[in-house]
């Protein structure tokens, strides 16, 4: 499962987010899988989303898309 990246924004901005986001992660642990919270581009969006309980997240914060030539030569 995916955490959108409009929810990873926008955790803080209504309970209603936080909610989701939390209801999210319950969801998926009841079926015994993992969620990916996407679109993380600063520290404090990885601290919110961690502090929900996700353990793991992608995004620019973590690396920039990169060619499959950028790819091989960052092996």
């Amino acid at each position: 499962f995916k955490l959108d990246q409009r929810f990873v924004r926008a955790v803080d901005a209504s309970p209603t987010n936080g909610l989701i986001a939390r209801a999210v992660i319950h969801l998926a642990e009841g079926l015994g899988k993992q969620v990916v919270a996407e679109g993380i581009e600063t520290c404090d969006e990885c601290a919110k989303v961690r502090g929900l309980g996700y353990q793991i997240g992608q995004g620019y914060k973590f690396g920039r898309p990169l060619s499959e030539h950028e790819f091989l030569a960052h092996l």
